[in-house]
């Protein structure tokens, strides 16, 4: 099964985020995003912000080195360039978001898959896993 992303969102979402020095927006975290290295950028402006340091390319890059991250100046140069003039559209953010809720929810799944296929799980408890994380996706 492919999990559901939208490279080009997080790309721009973050490439934006660089260029303009902003603020990383609550509610979004690393692990929403599903690129690895976008992962590496996020928690590094999340970084830079708690640290007072507005983000540049060169703040983001030099942070990424020195956390021996694998994204590095040429992906930080990439996503910055492909915005070029765009104004930021938080429509990149959301999708962001939703993608990450559906990979969320394809994890549950999957885990109820395993745990049925093993054939002693308890159904109620398995609707009590699901009611559970769905109510935490949502």
């Amino acid at each position: 099964m492919t999990l559901p992303s939208n490279l080009d969102a997080e790309r721009h979402f973050l490439g934006c985020l660089i260029r303009d020095g902003a603020t990383f927006p609550e509610g979004i975290m690393p692990s929403d995003f599903f690129e690895p290295k976008h992962q590496e950028i996020a928690t590094t402006l999340l970084d830079l912000s708690a640290q007072g340091i507005t983000p540049d390319e060169v703040t983001v890059t030099t942070a990424l080195r020195d956390a021996g991250a694998v994204a590095d100046h040429i992906t930080v140069n990439d996503m910055t360039t492909v915005v070029g003039f765009s104004a930021a559209n938080p429509a990149w953010a959301e999708q962001v978001v939703i993608t990450a809720r559906l990979r969320r929810i394809a994890s549950v799944n999957l885990r109820i898959q395993k745990a049925v296929a093993d054939g002693n799980a308890d159904p109620d408890s398995l609707l009590a896993y699901a009611e559970g994380e769905f109510k935490s996706i949502a």
